[in-house]
């Protein structure tokens, strides 16, 4: 799947024995590629995605409210902020050096990713979340 999208900067971490998130399948990308991956992926044009799309609900968990298949539906992220336009897909990434934040919309019209260098803390992902929402929800141009 990276050859047909063009991910030229997506690949599996150069070092998997010292990488904390190889270990759950995670890759290294850029914030373009992520998204570019994600609106793909919703608009169905990599795979058919009923089967993603069956997702189950979670309880007493603040990352996400539904999950499946390797991907989350969030209307909230860490439960710290509520999104105005709804639920977005993607994922929340918390790696030993680095975290990350992917959403997008649920057919894949826009998306917001965002990769910082060193892991954040509780102030860290409050200041994401309050900023991620009005940013994704306001956006209008497709990944």
């Amino acid at each position: 799947m990276l050859g047909p999208l063009d991910l030229q900067s997506t690949r599996l971490p150069r070092s998997p024995a010292a990488s904390f998130s190889w270990a759950a399948g995670g890759m290294e990308s850029t914030p373009r590629e992520v998204c570019r991956f994600l609106g793909a992926l919703l608009r169905d044009e990599l795979v058919d995605t009923t089967g993603l799309r069956r997702t189950v609900e979670v309880t007493d968990n603040v990352e996400f409210d539904r999950y499946g298949a390797g991907i989350a539906v969030m209307s909230s992220i860490l439960r710290v902020a509520d999104s105005s336009c709804g639920p977005a897909w993607g994922h929340l990434g918390f790696g030993v050096n680095e975290s990350a934040a992917a959403l997008a919309a649920p057919d894949g019209s826009r998306c917001l990713a965002v990769c910082t260098r060193g892991a954040l803390d509780e102030s860290g992902w409050h200041v994401l979340a309050e900023g991620a929402w009005p940013i994704f929800c306001h956006s209008t141009a497709a990944p």
